[in-house]
C-alpha cells in the first residue's frame, strides 16, 4: 500500500468517526430525557422512608464538598488563578450522567428482588 492510500484510509477513518460520534451526540440529547423520564417512574416515592432520604442526601453534599475540594487540589499546580481554581472545581461538579445509568441496572436488579 503506497503512502497516499494509507493518508486516504486515515482522512476517512477519522470522518466516519466524527460522523458517528455526532450522531450518537444527537441521540443522547433525545433518549437523555427519556432515560431520566423512566428512571423516576420507576421510584415510587410513598415506599422511601424519611430516614433514608436524610441520608442519601447527607451522602450527597459529602460527596459533592469532597469532589468540589479534590477538582480545586487537582488544577493547583497548574498556574491557575484563585478564580480559575474555583471555576474549574464548580464547572466539574455535574458529572452523574454515567452514575445514573449505572443507577437504572442497579434500580432493575432491586426491583426484580423485591417482587420475587
Amino acid at each position: 500500500m503506497e503512502c497516499t492510500d494509507q493518508a486516504v484510509i486515515i482522512v476517512v477513518t477519522c470522518c466516519m468517526q466524527m460522523v458517528v460520534a455526532t450522531y450518537v451526540g444527537h441521540l443522547w440529547t433525545v433518549f437523555q430525557p427519556l432515560l431520566f423520564g423512566l428512571i423516576g417512574a420507576e421510584v415510587s416515592l410513598s415506599l422511601i422512608q424519611p430516614a433514608t432520604v436524610g441520608l442519601g442526601l447527607a451522602v450527597l453534599c459529602i460527596g459533592l464538598v469532597l469532589r468540589l475540594i479534590t477538582s480545586f487540589f487537582v488544577v493547583m499546580g497548574l498556574g491557575l488563578s484563585l478564580r480559575e481554581q474555583l471555576f474549574v472545581a464548580v464547572a466539574w461538579l455535574p458529572k452523574a450522567t454515567v452514575q445514573v445509568t449505572g443507577g437504572l441496572s442497579f434500580l432493575s436488579q432491586t426491583s426484580c428482588a423485591f417482587v420475587h
